[in-house]
């Protein structure tokens, strides 16, 4: 078998089979059959100026992404909405509101308080393609407690805590305080894109 660039041929999304003989195998029947679907190369970031993006809409920004907003609060409801423009030829699908935020707290073991940072994130998904809003879905990776875990427990004043419950922190004038909306979106090369809108201190 001899090695030939291709790679500039091939198009984008392209299903191949591959035929996969053993070395004893001499007959005409492949010991194993794998398909290959074909992506496309990366893109350099000043292509993005070329794009047609989803613009976020400027009341959602106002109020979850600065520190004065009516929604820059802790918030624990999923009854929070998101709302955009789509792109030209292409939409929206699932996104979240991401929030970071510096908290004093002890870890329930006796220890001095210590500082942490708290992340935690909101997901929203349309409920069908096209749409230019969607409805928060459910908080990731909540874990309840303030507790070292056993590997970490005997680790000093650090209290490494876990999420206390399903909130978003309060975008606040301190520093580390961050919050975040992203928006994933397929455009009409069918390569799935992420805008990202934030505020940090």
């Amino acid at each position: 078998m001899s090695a030939t660039d291709v790679g500039s041929s091939i198009p984008a999304w392209s299903v191949y089979k591959a035929e996969i003989f053993y070395f004893a195998n001499s007959g005409t029947v492949a010991d194993e059959i794998v398909y290959v679907r074909t992506a496309t190369a990366y893109e350099a970031a000043g292509e993005g100026k070329y794009k047609s993006w989803p613009v976020l809409a400027a009341s959602f920004a106002t109020a979850y992404l600065t520190p004065t907003g009516a929604n820059a609060t802790a918030i624990s409801s999923l009854a929070q909405t998101m709302t955009w423009t789509n792109p030209t030829a292409g939409y929206v699908g699932p996104s979240y509101l991401f929030a970071q935020n510096s908290i004093s707290t002890t870890n329930g073991t006796g220890d001095p308080a210590a500082t942490y940072t708290r992340r935690t994130r909101l997901d929203f998904r349309p409920a069908a393609f096209g749409d230019l809003t969607a409805a928060g879905r459910e908080f990731a990776s909540v874990v309840a407690g303030t507790s070292l875990s056993s590997n970490t427990q005997t680790l000093g004043s650090n209290p490494i805590p876990r999420c206390t419950n399903t909130d978003l922190t309060p975008l606040e004038t301190v520093n580390f305080a961050y919050h975040e909306e992203g928006l994933f979106y397929r455009g009409p090369d069918r390569k799935i894109y992420n805008s990202i809108t934030f505020w940090s201190n």
